[in-house]
């Protein structure tokens, strides 16, 4: 019964952050709709990597119960953005002093996305 309650909480946080994640494109678009740059995504982004930084220090100290902690982390900031994952984790290697590796993983994870979003684009034009 602990695995249902646990997607459940998932599942419910996923939907609350696709809202937000939809509201904030609507606000966006009516305050700039001629966009130079994807201003939700960015906003979203900046916002969920802030999020996550509090959040994991929560769950950290021990201070958020885990059932937040999937419903907020892994179901709200996974549905609401699509960089708070990425920053909390180079944010770690930075913290652990693997600068190296903070450099490298979002280099590889922007630039491979990009090209494999191409090769599905490729794929489906064939």
């Amino acid at each position: 019964m602990k695995g249902l309650r646990d997607a459940l909480m998932v599942f419910a946080g996923g939907g609350l952050g696709s809202l937000l994640r939809w509201l904030v494109a609507l606000a966006t678009a009516a305050l700039a709709p001629a966009q130079a740059l994807p201003w939700a995504t960015l906003a979203v982004n900046l916002a969920g990597s802030f999020a996550i930084g509090v959040l994991g220090e929560l769950v950290g100290a021990g201070r958020l119960p885990r059932e937040l902690r999937l419903a907020l982390v892994t179901g709200a900031l996974g549905g609401f953005t699509t960089l708070s994952a990425l920053s909390f984790e180079t944010a770690g290697f930075l913290r652990g002093g693997s600068h190296f590796r903070a450099a490298l993983y979002p280099l590889f994870t922007v630039a491979g996305g990009a090209l494999l979003c191409l090769a599905g684009m490729r794929l489906v034009r064939r």
